[in-house]
């Protein structure tokens, strides 16, 4: 087990991180504690990183394992939303990391989701593997501040969530799970705040996808609006339910939606029971 020393100006820095009880930082911060130039921040960093002080998080961040933590070395906040706080572009958190905190699956998310505008690869931080998914711009709407284990954090709405696992359903857990968000969040949505984002998509196969899930699930108090809206989006070209790798082409056609019927009823429903 190796050693936790500290130079004279090592152990300045990490005093006055622990004094101000901050344990996030980066080289700018470095450089600000011991008044010091951009090289030696690095230095510094690079040896407390040796050392067993700190913690890469990638961009040039670090978190402090702390005096307190001793020789286990284990660093603060265990929480994958640090990783927000090194990202220099746009971001929500999205997709099935989404539902989990609006409280739509109480499966814990194996990976955890973002969204952002412009390709990044994939990252591992605290034995959780951390995608991101691009999205183009007029898709990049329907997100809200919130605070999660101390960080604040920006996270899609529910609204914004439930249609992004319908975009993607791949990402969730299939067309079943879609199923079930909608049906564990139905009454906390605002349908009209629902119809609205369904427009901005401009996504005729999801806008087709969502009246017919609305309609078979027997949601209640949906405005009739919603309905009649959706319904516009309806043509001549037929629409599968489910993941077509998954489900395959075949099912009964629904003729007000013109959405294929891939998904058995019971597989929909999965165990959420329809009253």
């Amino acid at each position: 087990m190796k050693r936790r020393t500290l130079s004279g100006n090592e152990a300045k820095l990490v005093l006055q991180l622990e004094w101000k009880n901050e344990w996030f930082l980066d080289v700018a911060t470095i450089q600000k504690l011991l008044k010091s130039s951009k090289s030696y921040a690095y230095y510094i960093a690079h040896s407390l990183v040796k050392k067993g002080w700190l913690e890469p998080i990638g961009g040039g961040c670090y978190l402090l394992i702390e005096a307190k933590r001793g020789y286990r070395q284990l660093a603060p906040r265990m929480s994958p939303y640090v990783i927000t706080r090194v990202l220099n572009q746009p971001y929500y958190i999205a997709y099935f990391s989404a539902a989990h905190y609006h409280h739509l699956t109480t499966q814990l998310p194996h990976v955890f989701q973002i969204a952002v505008q412009r390709q990044r690869r994939p990252l591992s931080f605290k034995n959780v593997l951390v995608k991101f998914i691009t999205l183009k711009k007029k898709k990049f709407f329907g997100y809200e501040k919130v605070k999660i284990d101390n960080e604040i954090v920006t996270v899609s709405d529910l609204e914004k969530t439930l249609l992004d696992s319908l975009n993607r359903p791949d990402l969730v857990g299939g067309i079943e799970a879609v199923a079930r968000f909608l049906i564990i969040s139905a009454p906390r949505i605002n349908f009209e705040k629902l119809l609205i984002y369904a427009i901005n998509l401009d996504n005729r196969a999801l806008a087709v996808r969502l009246g017919y899930l609305l309609e078979t699930l027997k949601l209640k108090n949906i405005p009739s609006k919603v309905i009649t809206e959706l319904v516009k989006y309806v043509g001549r070209d037929k629409t599968p339910l489910g993941e077509v790798p998954r489900w395959g082409k075949r099912g009964t056609l629904n003729t007000k939606w013109k959405v294929i019927e891939n998904v058995p009823f019971e597989n929909l429903l999965s165990e959420v029971e329809i009253r």
